[in-house]
C-alpha cells in the first residue's frame, strides 16, 4: 500500500462495450484478462510483456468511444501500448514522447491517460512511478486521427511530476490535472477549457472559508486550509460539469462551482472547495490508548499525526499540535496519573507530553530520535523511549542506558518498553535472540525506572507480537509471541502459556492481545486475543483470566486475517470494548451486542 506505483492507474478496467471483459494491468505479470466478469483470468499473452519487476503495468484505458481501442501504460520502460483489435495485437504507440525528461534525468513513464469523445488522449508523465521521489514530469496530448503527439505542459510549472487527469464527458476540450510531490510552491490543479492550449491555476484561485473543512476541522493543519498534495485521484462528476473532486493522503476536497475559475483574476477568489467526506477512517494507524481518565481514545496515525478522540460520531476538532507529527508512532499513559500522556513521531523534536490528557501538548526539550515507541512510568516521573533512552525531566534531556555491566539492556534485538500500570517506575523489555525478559523491577521496591534487570529466559526465542500490563495489578502482564499467549504475574520471573498444548482448548496463530473492563466491578479484568481458537479464526474475549473464550467476531469481520490489526486496545472503563486500528482502514471499535449482556 505503500509501494511506488500506487498512485497510478486505473490497473483495472471493464470494456464498456462488453462488460463481461475485464483487463488488468498487474505490476510483476504482464496483462490479464477475464470475460466471465472477474470469475476466471487468463494472461493475455500477445500482449508484448508477460513479466516485470514491480511497479510493472501502470494503467489499462479502453476508448469508451471507439470499439476495440485499447491503451496500457508501462511503468517500467516508460512505454505506452495499443491495440486496435480488442487486444489480438499490441504496439507502441507511434511518437509518444520518450527518453529522459529535458530537464533533470529519469525516463518518461506513463502515470495516468483519459480520452474524450474527440479521440483526443491526454497523458500524464513523470520520471518515477509515484508517489516518491517523482522530480520531473509532463503532459501531453494525443490526436488518434492523425497520430499527432502535442506537449501540453503549463508554462512555469517547477518540479515535481504530473498523475492527476480527467476530461469533462460533457465539454471535451475541459481537462483537468494536477501536479505531483511538488512540495513547494504546494501541489496545485490546473484547468484548461481549449484541450490544453491554455490553463488556469485552480490553486491560486482556490477559496477556502471556515465552513470548508466543517465535517473535518482538524484538516486546517494548525492554520487555514492549504490545496492539495498528492492528488492522484481527480475527476470532474460525468453529470456535472461544475463539480470537481480531488483526493489527498487525508481526504477528498471538492468544488461545486468549477465555472467560477473561468472570470475569476483574483487570488482566492475563485472556486469554493470543501470536504467531502468524513473523518478519517483511511489512516493507518500506528498506536492507540484507552487511558482510565479523560477521552476513553488518542490515536497516533500515518500522514496525520494522531487525535484525541472524544466523541466517536463527529470528527475531532484538531489534531494533536505542538508538535503536528507527519506521523504519530508512540503513545503511552501513566497507569496512575492517566492525564499524563506522552507521544512520539517523526516531526522535530520527535515527542511531547500532555498533563491534561492529550488536549494540550508540551514538547519534548530535547530532539530524540523519529518514529520511536514511548512508555511513561506508572506515576509519571520516567520516561523511555525504544531506543533505550530515559528521561527524567519530561523530556527535557534524555540518557542511554547502558549495553553492558549492571542494570544494562542488550544494544540490539529488544522489543519495545512498555510500563507497568500500577507499580511506580517498573518498566519491561524482552530480546527475542535469547528469549530474555528484563524488567526494572526490585524485588526490595528499590526501583528507579531505568536500571534493568534479566528476570526470566524461558520465553521462546522469537519477537513478541504484543506486550500489554494489567492497569489493577502490578507484575501481571500478558504477551504474544510466536503463536501462543503467555501470562505472569511476577513482574516476568515466571510465565505460564496459556491453553497450552493438551489442553482441550487451544490458542494458536495470536498477533495481538488487550487488556480491557472487567465484567463485575471488582472482577480481573477482560482479555481480547486475535488469533485461532480451537481452529476457529478471529477475535476472542475472555472474563475468566484466559480459561474460557468467547468470539466476538464473525466469519464476514475477521478484520483482515493474520497479522491483523495492527493495533489492539481494550478500554479499562467499558466491559466488552475493543479498539482496533487497521492498517489503512482507520479505527474499528466493537461493543457487546445488547442481546448478549
Amino acid at each position: 500500500s505503500n509501494g511506488n506505483g500506487r498512485s497510478e492507474g486505473e490497473r483495472l478496467a471493464v470494456n464498456p462495450f462488453n462488460p463481461d471483459e475485464l483487463f488488468f494491468a498487474t505490476r510483476r505479470n504482464g496483462l490479464w484478462k477475464s470475460e466471465d466478469r472477474g470469475q476466471t483470468w487468463s494472461q493475455v499473452g500477445t500482449f508484448p510483456i508477460t513479466a516485470t519487476a514491480d511497479p510493472g503495468l501502470g494503467f489499462v484505458l479502453f476508448d469508451r468511444f471507439q470499439s476495440g481501442r485499447v491503451y496500457v501504460g508501462n511503468l517500467n520502460d516508460g512505454g505506452l501500448y495499443q491495440s486496435l483489435d480488442g487486444g489480438a495485437t499490441w504496439v507502441l504507440v507511434p511518437g509518444q514522447p520518450a527518453g529522459n525528461f529535458a530537464v533533470g534525468t529519469g525516463t518518461r513513464k506513463p502515470q495516468k491517460a483519459v480520452i474524450n469523445k474527440n479521440g483526443t488522449l491526454y497523458l500524464t508523465l513523470g520520471d518515477q512511478a509515484g508517489p516518491n521521489n517523482m522530480g520531473n514530469g509532463e503532459v501531453w496530448k494525443l490526436d488518434t486521427a492523425n497520430g499527432t503527439w502535442t506537449n501540453i505542459t503549463p508554462a512555469g510549472t517547477v518540479r515535481g511530476g504530473f498523475i492527476g487527469l480527467d476530461v469533462d464527458p460533457q465539454k471535451p476540450d475541459t481537462v483537468v490535472m494536477a501536479t505531483f510531490a511538488r512540495w513547494y510552491p504546494i501541489d496545485t490543479v490546473y484547468l484548461s477549457r481549449d484541450a490544453g492550449v491554455t490553463w488556469t491555476d485552480l490553486g491560486w484561485l482556490a477559496n477556502y472559508k471556515p465552513s470548508s473543512i466543517a465535517k473535518s476541522p482538524w484538516l486546517a493543519w494548525g492554520g487555514v486550509p492549504k490545496f492539495g498534495w498528492w492528488m492522484s485521484a481527480l475527476v470532474i462528476d460525468p453529470t456535472d460539469s461544475d463539480h470537481l473532486m480531488y483526493a489527498t493522503g487525508a481526504t477528498i476536497f471538492a468544488t461545486h462551482n468549477l465555472s467560477t475559475a473561468d472570470s475569476a483574476t483574483v487570488q482566492g477568489q475563485g472556486p469554493y472547495w470543501d470536504v467531502e467526506a468524513q473523518g478519517v477512517e483511511e489512516c493507518a494507524v500506528l498506536a492507540l490508548i484507552s487511558p482510565l481518565t479523560g477521552a476513553h481514545l488518542l490515536s497516533g496515525t500515518g500522514d496525520v499525526g494522531g487525535f484525541r478522540h472524544d466523541d466517536f460520531t463527529t470528527s475531532p476538532a484538531t489534531m494533536m499540535t505542538n508538535p503536528i507529527f507527519g506521523n504519530g508512532t508512540g503513545l503511552d499513559w501513566a497507569g496512575q496519573n492517566p492525564s499524563f500522556i506522552v507521544r512520539t513521531g517523526n516531526t522535530a523534536p520527535n515527542g511531547a507530553y500532555s498533563v491534561n490528557g492529550g488536549t494540550d501538548w508540551t514538547r519534548f526539550g530535547a530532539t530524540v530520535t523519529a518514529s520511536l515507541k514511548v512508555g511513561v512510568s506508572a506515576e509519571a516521573s520516567v520516561i523511555y523511549l525504544s531506543n533505550r533512552e530515559y528521561s527524567l525531566d519530561n523530556g527535557t534531556t534524555f540518557t542511554a542506558t547502558p549495553t553492558s555491566g549492571t542494570g544494562s539492556l542488550p544494544a540490539s534485538g529488544l522489543s519495545a518498553i512498555f510500563s507497568d500500570k500500577v507499580r511506580p517506575k517498573v518498566f519491561y523489555a524482552f530480546q527475542s535472540s535469547t528469549g530474555t525478559f528484563y524488567s526494572t523491577y526490585q524485588a526490595d521496591g528499590s526501583e528507579n525506572g531505568y536500571t534493568w534487570t534479566a528476570m526470566s529466559d524461558t520465553l521462546p526465542h522469537s519477537s513478541i507480537g504484543l506486550m500489554v500490563p494489567s492497569y489493577k495489578q502490578d507484575g501481571d502482564i500478558w504477551l504474544t509471541q510466536s503463536t501462543a499467549l503467555y501470562h505472569s504475574l511476577d513482574f516476568g520471573a515466571t510465565w505460564t502459556k496459556v491453553n497450552a498444548s493438551g489442553n482441550a482448548a487451544k490458542l494458536t496463530n495470536l498477533t495481538t492481545v488487550a487488556v480491557g473492563a472487567p465484567r463485575t466491578a471488582n472482577g480481573y479484568p477482560t482479555i481480547f486475543v486475535y488469533g485461532t481458537y480451537n481452529g476457529i479464526q478471529g477475535i476472542f474475549r475472555s472474563d475468566t483470566k484466559g480459561a474460557r473464550w468467547t468470539r466476538v467476531s464473525d466469519d464476514a469481520h475477521n478484520y483482515g486475517g493474520p497479522g491483523s490489526p495492527a493495533t489492539f486496545v481494550g478500554d479499562p472503563r467499558v466491559y466488552g470494548r475493543i479498539y482496533m486500528g487497521m492498517n489503512g482502514r482507520g479505527i474499528v471499535y466493537g461493543d457487546i451486542a445488547h442481546s448478549a449482556q
